[in-house]
Order: C-alpha cells, then sequence, then structure tokens
C-alpha cells in the first residue's frame, strides 16, 4: 500500500497518516500528560505515525472524532488497501477530498446515516454504535462466535437505546473487549467517541494487528506441535524417508480452536471430518514462548503450517478472539 500524505487543514482536523518509517515525533501533547489514562495509546500511535496533533502542540482528547477521521485511523491501524481508482460513492466526498480514498476503503463497513444514501457526511462525530458496526465487520468477527441474545441486556441498563439494526454486532464488539461502558453499566450507543478513547481502541488493535493478518512466522523460533493424539497427513513419508529431507520438504498444516493455555503452550481442538458427517476431536499442543502467548485468545480459529520436524513454520487466523477489554 503506498503512503499517502494527508495535510492538516487551516481549521486543524485531526489527521490520521500511514508512516511506519518516521518514529521520530513529540514526545508528550501539551494536554496529555503522562498521568492521562491514555497516555501511553496516544504516544504509541502518535510515534507510530497513526495520530498527530495540533499544530499548538496539543492532541485535544476530549472532543469527539469526526466520521471521516474514524475511517482514515481504521484504514491506517488495519492497513486497509487503497484503490487509487476508486469511483466516487457520495456526493459530499469527491475525488479531491483529504479522506476520500480512506471512506472508499471503508465504506463495506462504515455505516451511513439513516435516510442519507447518498451522503457520507465526513464532518460528523461518529458515534459509538457506529463503531462497534465497523470494526466488527472489518475484523469479520461476525463470523466467528457470538454471544447469546440477552447479552447486551444482561451488560448495560441502556441496551434498548442502542440502534435495533447495531445491536448485533455492538454486542460482539463488547463480547471481544474492543468497547466496553460507563461504571453506571451504560453503553451510550448514540454519544460520540473522543479521541482518547478512539486511540484506546485502536491501540489495541494495533498492538495486535500481526497476529490479525495472514501467512504470519512466528516472532521467535522454535515453535513446535505436539500431536497427542493425532497424526500428521504426512506422516508415512515422514516416518519413511527420515534422510530426504535434503532435498525434499515434508509439511503439514492443522487448522485447529484454541480452548486452553497450559504453561507455555495453547491447546487446539482439531476436527476431523469422517463421511462427512461425524465429527472426531483430535488433541494437539502447540508449543510457544511465554511470551508470546498473549498473541492469540481463547476461541481462535488457526491454521498452523509445520514442517517435518513439527516446527511451526507460519500461521494463519482464520477469525479472531479480542478478548481485552480496553478502558472506556
Amino acid at each position: 500500500m503506498k503512503n499517502i500524505k494527508i495535510v492538516l487543514s487551516a481549521v486543524c482536523i485531526l489527521i490520521f497518516v500511514l508512516s511506519y518509517s518516521a518514529w521520530a515525533v513529540e514526545d508528550i501533547f501539551k494536554d496529555v500528560p503522562k498521568t492521562h489514562w491514555a497516555y501511553d495509546a496516544i504516544q504509541t500511535l502518535s510515534q507510530a505515525g497513526i495520530v498527530k496533533g495540533y499544530p499548538d502542540g496539543t492532541f485535544q482528547p476530549d472532543i469527539n472524532v469526526l466520521r471521516e477521521q474514524f475511517a482514515i485511523v481504521l484504514v491506517n491501524t488495519l492497513k486497509i488497501p487503497l484503490n487509487e481508482k476508486a469511483p466516487q460513492t457520495f456526493s459530499d466526498l469527491d475525488y479531491n477530498h483529504r479522506s476520500f480514498l480512506y471512506v472508499d476503503a471503508v465504506k463495506p463497513f462504515i455505516p451511513i446515516p439513516k435516510g442519507y444514501t447518498f451522503n457520507f457526511y465526513p464532518d460528523r462525530a461518529i458515534t459509538r454504535e457506529e463503531v462497534a458496526e465497523t470494526i466488527v465487520l472489518a475484523l469479520n468477527l461476525n463470523k466467528g462466535q457470538k454471544p447469546d441474545s440477552k447479552y447486551l441486556a444482561s451488560k448495560f441498563k441502556d441496551y434498548q437505546s442502542i440502534s435495533p439494526e447495531f445491536r448485533e454486532n455492538v454486542a460482539i464488539a463488547v463480547y471481544n473487549g474492543i468497547l466496553s461502558g460507563d461504571s453506571k453499566s451504560n453503553f451510550h450507543g448514540e454519544a460520540g467517541l473522543t479521541r482518547a478513547e478512539l486511540s484506546t481502541i485502536m491501540n489495541f488493535l494495533f498492538q495486535r494487528k500481526a497476529v490479525m493478518s495472514v501467512g504470519l512466522r512466528p516472532p521467535r523460533k522454535p515453535w513446535t506441535i505436539d500431536l497427542i493424539d493425532f497424526q500428521r497427513p504426512d506422516y508415512d513419508m515422514v516416518r519413511d524417508f527420515p534422510d530426504f529431507n535434503e532435498t525434499q520438504s515434508f509439511f503439514g498444516s492443522i487448522t485447529s480452536k484454541v480452548y486452553d493455555f497450559s504453561n507455555s503452550h495453547l491447546i487446539v481442538e482439531h476436527n476431523t471430518y469422517s463421511n462427512g458427517m461425524n465429527v472426531e476431536h483430535k488433541t494437539v499442543h502447540v508449543y510457544v514462548y511465554e511470551k508470546d502467548l498473549n498473541l492469540f485468545s481463547v476461541g481462535d480459529m488457526i491454521k498452523f503450517n509445520y514442517d517435518r520436524d513439527n516446527n511451526i513454520l507460519s500461521y494463519v487466523f482464520e477469525y479472531r478472539i479480542l478478548n481485552i477489554a480496553p478502558t472506556l
């Protein structure tokens, strides 16, 4: 994805840019001291070039985020590709608009205000329920594990004020720890999201974006697979030709669901389909470094690719369960 340079407008609108090579930025914003509850998140995203402050050296953490700003930061955090040949979709966003490509990239996910099919309203504040809807769709979390229909009612006193069309994905977002309510058990679905709150959410996703990508290599080696009651698909070749690896690679893969942690390894459950009907559960232990365990969550569906010695070569997340709630 090309790095796109966005220039701050005359009205000092917050701009989020993709610039992973520019790590040397201001150490602290005037209005975000080290005692601020979102200090670490804001500093991390600032150093990554994802968020920027204002020319006067402030971040203004308490003002609401606009819809176009949310689109830009989501694209940059999740590395959503931009289409430079994108057609114009919304009448209030033409090709020359500063956020045109970013809004186009997230238009499959971000909801359009009711009754405004042809307008995006980039200068309108994004709501908490819209944020939940967008992130769940962008991460395909709606295709993974879902809470039951009474989940929102059990979590929030004001659950009925959440727009009906967003309730399912709000529940998924809360269930996966992406958003939470206030100290009085209210969600405030139609309220705006402050820059500090958005920073904590995006930092949560940014810190784990590596495990939301595909075809990843383990950060450290060796990671190994211990096949407890599962026979690898190329078992006969590995057994019968132990010295043939110099000219021929042997490897296999397992798509499994993480269901537990034990010491320094994951315990994953592998389903073997027999005759297209019955499911036989197999146990596989995936040994990883203890410091790498935070890359995974119970409920993740992962495909592990391993070599003849059962060292993990790469892994692919079929879907993610994000279960660390940022404090909002």
